[in-house]
């Protein structure tokens, strides 16, 4: 990811979208290696078993049709019960084992997605073979985050149904009843759509930080305030996309029985090809949609110090510490080369820091610099403070430090939230004419919001 990470607020699904698709192209030969050796076996068990099943289920569907018309007691209606009974214990066990083999395949393929991500996002050297090497020891925290979530799910199912009963037996079968059945059902899918979102980006954090499971979902539950819309959207796509792919097939390859067998294996090698696609992709997506979140949240993620927790360190992994995620730095002093020094900062710290990357004197911090004052501009922005954020910038013009389309980006978004329009519109002028920036789908994008926060459409438009 190429992008700052102050930049990653500002997607939507179709910038989410891009990110994803170049960071697959620009790493294309370390997810190739990636979906051969975890996301094929994966797909080949997923669609393998819809066929298995398939011809399970045909099998007792057509002893049950023989089972009604034999004579009952006779011994012909015996064994055949006996042998439905046999097949019915035969598909529940190949369930149980695809279920145990479909879930290990998943986690795994999560962990090396995940990881491979947030080495990239480090620019630290990524191979397969460390990637697979890291793998084993980091789906062990997935599985406690499934474990959770799946009993998460299972609990929210029971309330549902017994609600749905209840309702049921209270109101009975009117038409009232009817439409208030209806709604809940509409409540209780919404429900187990933000659960799903939920957990997948609690897997995310399960690989990324020092928390899982229970933790794991609370920090996503957190995570995702401000960018629901986005995660629901993106989320009911994949989904539909997931459904529509499962449905065809069934219908195409599992009961295509009149299409031949040339054209059944045909379409069968294209569902596995689009699945394949799509779960590479939507586990891509999830993993930017973290930094999207972290970005909106102000929780910039250090990249030093992120590589240094993705480092396999004494045959051990060491997930990402909360404290490196937000505050916590890891500064290196040219005067002394080789010592590297933690400083978990406070007030006075950063006061110290700020006041430096204010001069010209200690020229190792100029690279810090440009990243201070635009974390000072978007802590004002936060806090209403406008002038003081346009005084910001005004000092970075004052030191003849460049300013980007990030801090000015930051400033009109900061003046959009609070509707003042006319400011907007001239530090959309300052950007293009004083300081001839490029005005992007992201200013204007935060412009139209603005309009539309105090009902202003035709300005908009």
């Amino acid at each position: 990811m190429d992008r700052e990470p102050e930049e990653l607020q500002f997607l939507g699904s179709f910038g989410i979208y891009k990110e994803a698709c170049k960071i697959i192209f620009s790493w294309r030969k370390i997810f190739t290696q990636i979906t051969i050796a975890l996301i094929i076996p994966l797909t080949f068990i997923f669609l393998a078993h819809i066929e298995i099943s398939g011809i399970l289920l045909s099998k007792i569907h057509h002893n049950e049709i023989t089972l009604d018309q034999t004579q009952i007691d006779s011994p012909k209606y015996n064994k055949i019960t006996d042998h439905i009974s046999s097949e019915w214990a035969t598909i529940w066990l190949f369930k149980i084992t695809y279920f145990i083999f479909f879930l290990v395949l998943s986690l795994l393929s999560t962990s090396a997605i995940v990881y491979t991500i947030a080495c990239i996002y480090t620019a630290k050297e990524v191979t397969f073979r460390k990637v697979m090497s890291v793998v084993p020891k980091v789906w062990k925290r997935l599985m406690v985050t499934f474990l959770v979530s799946f009993l998460i799910i299972f609990v929210y199912n029971i309330v549902a149904v017994l609600t749905l009963i209840l309702v049921v037996l209270l109101i009975g079968n009117t038409k009232f009843g009817e439409i208030i059945l209806v709604l809940l059902i509409i409540i209780y899918l919404i429900g187990l759509l933000y659960v799903s979102i939920v957990w997948h980006l609690a897997s995310i954090v399960s690989v990324l930080e020092d928390v899982y499971g229970v933790q794991a979902m609370i920090k996503s539950k957190n995570l995702i305030k401000g960018k629901m819309g986005v995660a629901i959207f993106i989320f009911l796509k994949l989904n539909i996309a997931f459904t529509i792919i499962q449905v065809t097939f069934e219908r195409l390859v599992v009961h295509g029985e009149s299409l031949g067998m040339g054209n059944r294996v045909g379409y069968g090698i294209l569902f596995f090809l689009l699945l394949l696609i799509l779960i590479l992709f939507g586990l891509v997506v999830q993993t930017v949609i973290y930094f999207v979140c972290k970005s909106y949240h102000h929780e910039n993620i250090d990249k030093s110090s992120l590589a240094d927790h993705l480092e396999v360190y004494q045959g051990e992994y060491v997930p990402l510490k909360e404290k490196d995620l937000q505050l916590e730095q890891l500064f290196e002093f040219p005067a002394f080369a080789n010592i590297r020094i933690r400083i978990a900062p406070n007030v006075l710290t950063f006061t110290i820091m700020v006041n430096a990357c204010c001069k010209d004197d200690w020229i190792w911090l100029k690279k810090w610099r440009t990243w201070v004052l635009k974390q000072m501009i978007n802590g004002n922005v936060d806090l209403g403070e406008m002038e003081a954020g346009n005084g910001v910038l005004r000092l970075m013009s004052k030191r003849g430090i460049s300013r980007n389309v990030v801090t000015c980006t930051l400033l009109i978004k900061g003046y959009c939230k609070q509707g003042k329009m006319h400011e907007t519109e001239e530090a959309l002028r300052v950007m293009k004419e004083e300081l001839s920036l490029v005005t992007d789908e992201l200013d204007y994008g935060v412009l139209l919001d603005g309009y539309c926060r105090i009902s202003k459409m035709n300005e908009g438009s």
